[in-house]
């Protein structure tokens, strides 16, 4: 039924799944690129293993990006 009403709202589907799985995975996805911590997602979805919550989730490169490492300054710690 959701899928009708996006199709008649003129409303692209980019992910494969439909329903109320993309809501919740729309819903997951915005909490973690605002910062609200995996803890506070999963309670949100009302899961109560996070490894629930981990599939709705995915990783952004500029999410990436805060984790990334120089590799100069490694290197040059290790001299």
């Amino acid at each position: 039924m959701l899928h009708r009403y996006m199709q008649s709202a003129d409303l692209s589907i980019s992910e494969q799944t439909y329903g109320l799985h993309s809501l919740r995975s729309t819903l997951a996805r915005t909490l973690l690129e605002h910062g609200t911590p995996l803890l506070v997602i999963a309670d949100v979805l009302g899961h109560q293993d996070i490894q629930a919550t981990s599939h709705y989730l995915k990783i952004d490169l500029k999410g990436l990006r805060h984790c990334a490492i120089d590799p100069d300054s490694v290197i040059a710690d290790e001299r």
